[in-house]
């Protein structure tokens, strides 16, 4: 339970602060309360998708003991905590962030749940695949294809938790071995933004690089936010691993 508060703790810390940054840029720029109010649930989406980062990072030390090894019942809490995360994203993005932007069920695909933006997606595929065929060019697939990546984006939301928090624990076993204080920081802020900017390229290029401009079902697209993170933890995993087999996982505390 321990090891799961602190989890937490760290998520609603960085969640209220990227929730502050992201309120006090809309009301600069004058998108205005209601802005703010109907953005909210979504970017709280955002905000736990980030804040697993260094969640993953606050709990290191737990999971992995400094005298080496890994400890497995606190390893379990941890991949609890994070599966919880992933499922308080989905509620945001599937339905609370929907029915705040007004809970339409025809009008704009952030308007819409879950469920309703799936049979809209569906629907729209079949109707184009009557009409040109899957193989058939055509710029009228744009409408299906922005349904699709909606709704394939906030299922890839609900993975990015468990992606975000993994690479944040494997990234502090690691960092733990550097000793500078000031390199270790270096380090998390650099893979922090890292994941920040690809993320946010990986969504915005696949909407308008792909989405926008396809003639054809790209059904594909909104997935590209799942490219990076899960190399990141495949490149991680695989020398932890090595390290934890050897039984060299042991840190100083000196």
């Amino acid at each position: 339970m321990k090891v799961f508060l602190k989890f937490f703790k760290t998520v609603l810390g960085w969640t209220a602060i990227l929730l502050a940054l992201l309120s006090g840029i809309t009301l600069v720029t004058g998108g205005g309360v209601a802005g703010v109010l109907g953005n909210v649930p979504f970017w709280g989406g955002l905000a736990f998708v980030l804040s697993a980062f260094p969640a993953g990072i606050s709990v290191v030390d737990n999971v992995f003991p400094r005298s080496g090894g890994i400890d497995f019942r606190t390893s379990g809490v941890a991949a609890a905590a994070m599966l919880t995360l992933a499922l308080l994203t989905f509620v945001l993005v599937a339905y609370v962030g929907p029915a705040a932007a007004g809970g339409s069920e025809l009008g704009e695909p952030n308007a819409m749940s879950l469920g309703n933006l799936k049979a809209e997606a569906r629907t729209a595929a079949l109707a184009m695949e009557r009409r040109v065929g899957l193989d058939g060019l055509s710029l009228d697939w744009k409408e299906t294809n922005i349904l699709v990546w909606h709704y394939t984006r906030r299922l890839a939301a609900v993975v990015q938790p468990l992606l975000f928090g993994t690479i944040g624990l494997l990234l502090g076993f690691w960092a733990r071995r550097i000793g500078k204080r000031e390199l270790v920081h270096l380090m998390y802020w650099a893979m922090g933004l890292f994941l920040v900017v690809s993320t946010y390229l990986a969504g915005e290029n696949s909407f308008e690089l792909v989405v926008l401009q396809a003639a054809g079902p790209v059904f594909f697209a909104g997935m590209f936010v799942l490219i990076i993170p899960p190399v990141l933890v495949l490149g991680l995993a695989i020398p932890t691993a090595v390290l934890l087999w050897t039984g060299e996982s042991k840190v100083s505390t000196a």
